[in-house]
């Protein structure tokens, strides 16, 4: 459950403007390049790619860690249809093994509607998992269940509540029973995820328009495994009031160090 907890807070979806699901350009800045340190022997680089209408292409992730590990890093590549997103694909490196395949399908107004997680479990790649998005009256999302696609008893669900344009709390049930909350707090800079499909953790950072300051969680089960709680991060801005340091609580000890190409201001 830790595993799934830091995901969420560090690592799902697609591109967005104003909590409104729809991929676009990324509104006049470009996150080029992001080390994270989160020790003396271990380092992480993404490093950004975007094609001519300002769409990301792709992400390369190398890592300067211990000799014993077996992989170098990992390719992300996106897929577009016209304005929409159509899939995102992760390879390992240097084989150029797919491991994940993530697609995308959407409502008639262009909203996100499913994402299909495929894995090559069986030799090759076929859908073990999808997350279904239900939207309120004024298009942000209300609802998420998540399910295996043989059979339709959703594994687990969220429910979202808004505030100030930031998702301000998420419940998260099991089979319709209420396992934990999260309740989120965010300081009034611009937030640098905004819009960016490679920021795979939707439901806590991309859509909203300010940086995550803290989460904290209330369990309901007695089953959360939590290294920080609360979880408190904190940000050192650059002169377009956009994060180009980034530091994690202590339990998981890493620094974000960002970089970014703004048109018209070169890279900051």
């Amino acid at each position: 459950m830790k595993k799934s907890i830091y995901l969420l807070l560090v690592i799902i979806i697609v591109l967005s403007c104003e909590n409104d699901i729809t991929p676009i350009s990324l509104e006049h800045f470009n996150v080029k390049e992001i080390v994270n340190s989160s020790n003396e022997t271990y380092t992480e680089t993404e490093e950004f790619t975007y094609d001519t209408e300002n769409r990301i292409k792709s992400v390369l992730r190398t890592i300067s860690s211990d000799p014993d590990l077996v992989w170098d890093g990992e390719l992300i590549e996106f897929q577009y249809a016209g304005d929409l997103l159509m899939s995102r694909t992760h390879m390992y490196l240097p084989s150029d093994t797919i491991y994940q395949q993530i697609d995308y399908t959407y409502y008639s107004d262009g909203k996100l509607h499913e994402q299909r997680f495929s894995y090559p479990y069986t030799g090759e790649l076929s859908v073990q998992w999808i997350k279904e998005y239900q939207y309120n009256s004024n298009g942000l999302v209300e609802s998420t269940r998540s399910y295996n696609p043989n059979t339709t008893d959703p594994q687990s669900s969220n429910r979202y509540f808004w505030q100030n344009g930031n998702i301000s709390k998420i419940e998260t049930y099991y089979h319709e029973t209420l396992r934990y909350e999260a309740d989120f707090t965010y300081d009034n800079a611009r937030n640098y995820k905004l819009g960016n499909p490679y920021f795979n953790d939707y439901e806590a950072s991309i859509t909203n328009n300010n940086n995550i300051t803290q989460v904290r969680y209330t369990d309901y089960s007695g089953l959360l495994d939590l290294a920080c709680n609360p979880c408190n991060y904190s940000y050192e801005y650059n002169e377009n009031a956009l994060p180009v340091k980034v530091n994690g609580p202590t339990s998981y000890s890493f620094t974000l160090s960002i970089s970014y190409d703004i048109p018209g201001n070169g890279i900051n």
